[in-house]
């Protein structure tokens, strides 16, 4: 997958366009498509020419990066 994803932003509440800077590409683009486009996983799967379980994988790690992200400082540290 070559394509950026970069009309999402537009799009996106507040909240979802602090997405972690390094959130790779794939997870990323499969992250924007559920929550900002309300795809559905086979939906997603399709889209991106993917098996339905490397999306909930994707899904799955970018989620993790998110929380771990949200609870940070703008600086980077860990939150308090």
């Amino acid at each position: 997958m070559g394509a950026p994803c970069g009309h999402f932003s537009l799009k996106l509440p507040p909240r979802l366009r602090r997405l972690p800077p390094r959130l790779p590409p794939q997870q990323r683009a499969v992250f924007l498509l559920r929550f900002a486009e309300e795809m559905s996983l086979d939906e997603i799967a399709r889209t991106l020419g993917l098996r339905v379980g490397s999306v909930k994988s994707h899904l799955f790690r970018a989620l993790g990066t998110v929380k771990a992200h949200a609870g940070r400082t703008p600086g980077g540290k860990p939150g308090g």
